[in-house]
Parts: C-alpha cells; structure tokens; sequence
C-alpha cells in the first residue's frame, strides 16, 4: 500500500510535509556468505545543521500493531506526530530522530518466538539498531551523551530491554504504555532517568506492572517517575507530549550534566504561571493598595486644622 495511503489509515503518522522530511534509509545486515538482510529506517536529521555543534538523538521504539509492520518504511512512523507535529515544528527541531521498522517477519525488537520462527538466523531488530545508533555517531554531529529512547505500547517493553542490554548508550528513557520489566533490568538502570507513562485504567495493557516497577525502582533510589492520566484508553503517549511536555525533557538529557530536568518535571507555562499565581498576587496588591489607602486616611486627619 503506498505510503500516502497508510498516512491516512494510520492516525499518528506526520503528514506528507513532514513525512518527506524524515530520510528513508536501510542498514544492511549479513546473514550468509551471499546474503544479506535490509532493516529499513527513518532518519531525521536538523533543516540547519552549525558547525562545530553536537545535536541529540531521539531514538523511537513503535508498536506492534498490524499497520507498523506492513506499511513498509513507513509504518514505524506511526504516531511520531506527536513529536513533530508539522513542517513548521520539523524545520525548527534541533535534533535527530531515528525509528527503525521490524520486519514483517521479526514482528517485535526482542521476541524469542520470532527468532525461533526464523531459526536464529537473523539478529533481533533491537541489536540492529544499537548497531545503526553508533553508525550514526561516526558519521553525523550527534552528542553522545545525549541520545535518549521512547517506547510505545509494545515498544515500551522494547526500551526496557534495550536500556537495560545498554544503559550507558541513554540518557533518559520513556517507556509509554507498555508493562513493567523484570528485577535484573531495573538493577541495570538504576541510574538512567526514566519517565513512564500509562493511563491508570488502560484496558490493553494493565497499569499495575509498571506501578510496581517505578515504585520497585524508586526504592533502590532509582531516578524513576511515572505519570498515569486518567481513563482506560492506551494512547498515553498523546497525552505525555501535549501536557508533560515530553519532548523537552528528552532533549534536557545529558550523562554526567549537573543540572537536568529530573522525571516528572513539568515547566510551567505563562498561562499556568497566571492561573498559579496571578489571583494571588492580586489579592496581594488589592491588601497592599487598601493598607496605604488607610494610612493616607490616618495621616491626612492628623494634619488637617482643629474646627474652633
């Protein structure tokens, strides 16, 4: 089906303008002594790129639905509007984007059941793209230390699993909609920031794993949050980008900075700024203006002449 095609029946994918923005590329993988094997990436790379200066890297984990294997080169797009939302977001974003596809016969980044289906014989899309990453940071201005990971549904599970394989490659991960990983994964990211997110009574995918696992994480002192919106729909990741202002904290990331936005910091607008604080302050003013007011009142009938 022709990618145009699949922009409409796929909800989430960016718009033509921004699709022809984001490159199509392949990393080839050999798989025999004649043969090779196309894992098929998007690659988006800044409008205006300065020399001498190091970007980040958003690496994007899709999910596992029909239309993210079969909309070939496309279908790992799905959803990524939330992140560029159009052509005016996409020519002013400072940073690269990366999202590999699974193939239609690898349909998951880590599966068991997959690798078995293909004898092993090829290598799991989740260590194609740790190979893909560090390609990419030989050959393009891309900060290091500031490459982070987002995960969706099925490919949240993914990020706990790639993080856990590196955790000195992210700087931060947000895992969105997916369930919690096992003890030995969260021992190994102890001190990789993550910020997850769920919706309290998702029908798809119980809450209740990644409860368990922040809180599990918090209690090592992991650097850990997570933030459940109400409602019992999936599509948290919606909600994580246009109200938490995910992707400024990703792109806040930094190993070993000092200061960076911690997990589960929202900024405050100008607007929640005014709704914050501005009746307050006014009631302020209103109480400052009246005390003076008074005191005027008092000083005006201390001086004012005597009546004979």
């Amino acid at each position: 089906m022709a990618p145009v095609l699949y922009c409409c029946l796929l909800a989430g994918m960016p718009g033509p303008a921004v699709l022809e923005l984001i490159e199509p590329r392949e990393f080839l993988v050999q798989v025999g002594p004649d043969e090779q094997k196309a894992y098929r990436y998007r690659l988006f790379r800044p409008r205006q790129i300065e020399k001498n200066r190091l970007y980040p890297l958003i690496v994007w984990l899709h999910g596992y639905g029909n239309g993210e294997f079969e909309a070939i080169g496309v279908g790992q797009l799905n959803h990524v509007q939330n992140l560029l939302p159009d052509r005016n977001a996409a020519e002013n974003a400072h940073f690269f984007f990366l999202a590999l596809q699974c193939p239609t016969d690898q349909r998951g980044f880590f599966s068991t059941h997959n690798q078995a289906a293909t004898g092993g014989q090829y290598p799991e899309p989740g260590e194609v793209l740790v190979q893909v990453v560090h390609q990419l940071l030989r050959e393009d201005p891309i900060d290091p230390k500031r490459v982070t990971l987002v995960g969706i549904s099925g490919g949240a599970n993914a990020a706990w699993e790639l993080a856990g394989r590196y955790p000195g490659i992210f700087a931060g991960v947000a895992p969105m909609g997916g369930g919690g990983p096992p003890e030995q994964t969260l021992q190994r990211l102890k001190q990789v920031p993550i910020w997850a997110f769920h919706t309290k009574d998702d029908l798809k995918v119980s809450s209740e794993g990644i409860i368990r696992a922040i809180d599990r994480m918090r209690s090592m002192g992991g650097r850990a949050y997570l933030t459940l919106f109400p409602g019992s729909g999936h599509s948290c990741w919606e909600q994580a980008f246009s109200e938490c202002d995910l992707r400024g904290w990703l792109l806040s990331q930094e190993q070993g900075a000092r200061f960076v936005r911690p997990p589960g910091f929202i900024p405050w607008t100008a607007l929640q700024l005014t709704a914050q604080i501005g009746l307050p302050l006014l009631i302020m003013l209103a109480i400052i203006g009246e005390v003076r007011r008074r005191k005027s009142q008092r000083k005006q009938t201390d001086i004012s002449p005597e009546t004979p």
